[in-house]
């Protein structure tokens, strides 16, 4: 690969893309896998932001997910448990696990290989000052 060519992909990861959400909606794999930020924002009415099934299609996915509104953002997770979409977020509770952003709050979330078949969301939920 030439300097150029190495160049040009260092700058196209660091420009990863803020997508913006302003509707209730399941996010797809590429939407995860290409934004560095994906912001939930509705003025008035609660959204949700569903995270694509775990899976290896999206493993070692990270993105955050940030409240940028007024209104609550809840985001979605779901597990792969031995092939089926059974758990939530962490591998844990039913399918389907959420997790509310007030104003101010962001989650950094990464899909991660827990074994040779499960498969899950875990979050870190952060409040800004």
């Amino acid at each position: 690969m030439s300097e150029h060519n190495l160049l040009f992909e260092l700058q196209e990861l660091n420009r990863r893309r803020v997508l913006t959400k302003t509707a209730t909606v399941t996010l797809t794999a590429r939407e995860v896998m290409d934004n560095r930020k994906i912001h939930g924002y509705h003025a008035s009415a609660g959204i949700a932001l569903t995270l694509p099934n775990a899976g290896s299609g999206v493993n070692g996915a990270t993105c955050r997910i940030v409240n940028a509104g007024i209104a609550a953002v809840t985001v979605v997770g779901n597990a792969l448990l031995s092939g089926t979409v059974t758990a939530g977020f962490g591998g844990v509770g039913s399918g389907g696990d959420t997790l509310t952003l007030a104003q101010g709050q962001f989650a950094d979330v990464e899909c991660v290989k827990m074994s040779d078949s499960d498969y899950g969301w875990f979050h870190d939920l952060h409040t800004v000052d």
